[in-house]
């Protein structure tokens, strides 16, 4: 009776451990282990193993069934699952498929998986980093099931160079950093099925083009940065983040569709573009868009803002092409391109910092519209309405510049960058603004006025060739880094017996050894006073005031001769044999020359001399305002009085418009007087006109009225009926053109 029980107890306990799956076993199936479980009643299934674990050593290709039959039994196990490790260690495995049947898949799943090139599959809706940093992985085909790319999932992979989502891809975000650094991948076709793309994504990939859905409403910031391929980008979404494209030095494609609405901040910064033409259909295009694009020659716009920075440091720049109605020009918004030579500004423009030009070393003038009411221009000079002035070209020709005497402003960033001036003079300036002369290579002395009370933050910084700056009795204030880094500077004088108020780094990395002339008997009040108290050869002088006088002995010499009024003396240079005297320092051209220096004033000037004039030559700069609609002849040095032809030769599809200046002679006769820059402006044409007809060609030839050019402007005078075969230009009465003789 009681092994009755028993018996009934026994086969209870079989049925409930077969109904449980109590009794999993480890098999091994076409040399993987796997571990079997389930019931009849709960239903079957596989998992991979640990194969390390079971001593088994994996080699070349393993594909996983989506199910098989137990050894030696009827029974069908699908295949759900790999475990945590499964394969890791399996340095001789270089392939792996894996069967939709697989659900879930676990960690370290490949780890050193050194050899590991080829990955197929899965049923998973996640892939975490299940491939990640794999050295030798190439191709990789993901599961239709996927929902997501996690973050970090084929960081590192340097050698991918096929991914692949099926067709029936669900994949709807792909993660930070996901293909970061995969530098064999050329190219990935990105599911319509993705809605989102994390910052860094594809940072440092191999990419050589892109295209971004429209269905992509969610891209982060840097998401393409650092790709060294890239080459082309169809952005089909709805705009372009912030460092999207950063330092992609070879992209010079990129088609925007019409859900493109903006460009974020360093979107394009660091690129490969030549040219580019913003469409009207973006409306915004913030700071630093197209920053340090080296080769960008040509840009035309179509918003109502140029951001700051936006084109800044590009420097082979030469052709901007702003629209009518563009409102503002942000700061610093050109700086740095060298290349740039004159820019138009439309009568719009109603905000437009020096800043914006600062550091251009080419732009030798502004032309502002007459219409404009908020700025003029005045000898290619940009000054406001208030006479304040904004911008003076930084690569325009002369040494000398005296400010009108209606300005009272010079304002930030006016003169930064200046390259030519050597000497500027203020008569009524009140207050120099902060950077107005940051930079100015050749800057030797400012004469600054007596109505001056306030000199602004690093108003003179890295004006390395400042000799000597005279500070006037009305100075009230002089802010931080006023001075920065004028290592040049020779000497300071000071009207002021109080000192002004002074920032302490306000003179930084001048030397503190100079001669620094103030009032008699304030020295030590100078001595206590920050921002002057780190100089040590201090010298004070007489009220009655001074004349210093410098010159160049082997060029002339120079007497200062007293008068019966103390307060007055003459100055009379003269020159030594070859030489002539041009000017002083101040731009003063007498000679002899009388000085008041009544009220304690001391005057400094240096004598200009030059050696006897030989024949005048000057450079003559003909260039296209946009390059891709034509280009120009004329360009060259020539001697003073020359008459030059310059000529604006439209390519196809294009007719010349004006010169800058607003002249429409085409070819145009100049006289060479000064050097001197002239830019022709194109439009396009509604249609393209035919080459002349061997007809037309002919009466042309024939006409007296025809006048003949090579295309480098010189003038054809033997017979025109002979003239070999070539392309030349023609101007009769009002019409000129390009002219195929075959």
């Amino acid at each position: 009776m009681k092994r009755n029980h028993l018996f009934r107890f026994a086969v209870i306990s079989v049925l409930i451990a077969h109904a449980l799956g109590v009794g999993a076993q480890v098999v091994k199936y076409d040399n993987v282990y796997y571990r079997c479980d389930g019931s009849s009643n709960l239903g079957y299934y596989a998992k991979v193993i640990d194969q390390k674990g079971q001593n088994n050593t994996l080699t070349g290709a393993v594909t996983i069934p989506n199910q098989f039959v137990y050894p030696g039994g009827k029974t069908i196990y699908p295949v759900t699952t790999v475990e945590n490790s499964a394969f890791a260690d399996q340095t001789g495995l270089t392939s792996i498929s894996l069967p939709s049947t697989v659900t879930s898949i676990g960690t370290n799943v490949f780890k050193n998986c050194s050899n590991l090139t080829t990955y197929y599959g899965g049923g998973f809706t996640s892939i975490g980093t299940l491939l990640s940093g794999l050295p030798k992985l190439q191709k990789v085909t993901l599961p239709s099931t996927l929902t997501s790319v996690a973050a970090y999932a084929f960081d590192s992979c340097t050698n991918l160079s096929s991914l692949v989502f099926l067709a029936t891809s669900h994949v709807k975000s792909i993660g930070s950093y996901a293909f970061r650094n995969c530098k064999s991948l050329s190219s990935i076709s990105i599911p319509s099925s993705v809605t989102t793309i994390n910052r860094y994504a594809f940072e440092g990939s191999g990419l050589t083009k892109i295209t971004i859905p429209s269905t992509v409403t969610s891209m982060d910031a840097y998401a393409f940065q650092n790709c060294p391929e890239l080459e082309s980008a169809n952005i089909q979404n709805d705009k372009v983040v912030g460092h999207q494209f950063y330092n992609c030095p070879k992209l010079k494609t990129v088609t925007f569709s019409s859900n493109v609405q903006s460009i974020s901040n360093s979107a394009f910064a660091k690129t490969g573009f030549t040219s580019i033409v913003i469409p009207k259909t973006i409306t915004s295009v913030d700071n630093y868009a197209f920053y340090d694009c080296p080769n960008l020659t040509s840009v035309t716009i179509n918003q109502t803002k140029v951001s700051q920075y936006c084109f800044a440091k590009c420097g082979n720049l030469k052709a901007v092409t702003l629209p009518v109605g563009i409102k503002n020009i942000g700061d610093h918004a050109f700086s740095e391109d060298t290349s740039l030579i004159s820019l138009s500004i439309p009568d719009s423009v109603s905000y437009m910092p020096g800043s914006a030009f600062s550091y251009c070393s080419s732009l030798s003038a502004f032309y502002v519209s007459d219409k404009n009411e908020t700025f003029y221009t005045e000898d290619g000079i940009i000054f406001n309405k208030d006479h304040q002035l904004v911008a003076y070209p930084c690569g325009k020709k002369g040494s000398s510049y005296s400010v009108p005497g209606r300005t009272k402003l010079v304002a930030p960033h006016a003169f930064c960058g200046n390259v030519y001036l050597k000497t500027v003079l203020m008569d009524s300036v009140k207050k120099i603004d902060y950077n107005a002369f940051e930079g100015a290579k050749s800057l030797e002395r400012v004469q600054l006025c007596d109505s001056l009370n306030s000199i602004g933050n690093s108003a003179f910084a890295n004006c390395q060739q400042l000799s000597e700056i005279e500070i006037p009795s009305c100075v009230t204030n002089i802010y931080t880094k006023a001075f920065l880094n004028c290592i040049g500077l020779k000497k300071i004088v000071s009207h002021l017996k109080t000192p002004p108020t002074t920032a302490a780094d306000a003179f930084e990395g001048v030397p503190t050894d100079i001669p620094v002339y103030v009032p008699q008997g304030y020295a030590q009040l100078y001595k206590g006073t920050e921002g002057w108290y780190n100089f040590t050869n201090y010298i004070e002088f007489d009220e009655k005031g001074d004349v210093v006088v410098e010159f160049n002995d082997d060029e002339g010499n120079v007497v200062v001769s007293k008068t019966d009024n103390e307060n007055i003396v003459v100055v009379t240079a003269t020159p030594a044999e070859g030489y002539e005297f041009v000017e002083w320092s101040d731009g003063n051209t007498d000679n002899p020359r009388t000085i008041d220096i009544s009220g304690g004033v001391t005057i400094s000037i240096t004598a200009v001399f030059q050696k006897t004039a030989t024949p005048d030559k000057f450079t003559i700069t003909v260039a296209s305002l946009n390059p891709e609609m034509g280009s120009t002849i004329g360009s060259g040095e020539y001697e003073k009085g020359a008459s030059v032809i310059i000529a604006a030769i439209p390519n196809q599809g294009y007719q010349f418009k004006q010169w800058i200046d607003s002249n429409t002679d085409n070819p145009r006769t100049i006289l060479v007087t000064e050097n001197a820059s002239y830019v022709a402006m194109f439009e396009a044409v509604t249609a393209v006109e035919d080459m002349l007809s061997e007809r037309e060609i002919q009466e042309l030839l024939n006409d007296p009225m025809t006048h003949i050019y090579t295309l480098q402007g010189i003038e054809v005078t033997s017979n025109k009926e002979d003239l070999p075969a070539s392309v030349y230009i023609f101007r009769n009465g009002d019409k000129a053109g390009k002219l195929y003789l075959k």
